[in-house]
């Protein structure tokens, strides 16, 4: 888990040609830039994530071959979810998943400089 905060606007979730797994982390960034953004040919899991009131520019794509946007993504301020599209992103590996509403807790209490 991570959480991000405005210091990191260059290190927003970008990629392209690639597959990447975006879990579980937690998103306080208020500026227009896309906070996850998969490009060219990009594959994308996308699922556990908590964007904070504020973040509303959440999510952008163009061109990913496919992104899985699963359900259990909190946002604080979205009216929808995106959609999925494309075959199903699958990792090969085992991981779980807490709630999404409890990664804001998770993340304040054992992220960053708590954890030395």
């Amino acid at each position: 888990m991570n959480g991000w905060a405005n210091y990191a606007l260059p290190r927003c979730w970008f990629s392209a040609r690639f597959c990447l797994h975006h879990v579980q982390m937690m998103t306080i960034l208020a500026f227009q830039m896309p906070k996850i953004n998969p490009r060219k040919n990009a594959e994308f899991l996308i699922e556990g994530n908590y964007f904070e009131e504020g973040v509303q520019n959440f999510y952008s794509q163009r061109d990913a071959i496919a992104v899985t946007w699963n359900v259990d993504n909190f946002i604080a301020e979205a009216s929808e979810q995106p959609s999925s599209f494309g075959a199903t992103v699958f990792v090969p590996y085992e991981y779980e998943v807490v709630p999404a509403t409890t990664v804001r807790t998770i993340v304040k209490g054992h992220a960053g400089a708590t954890l030395f």
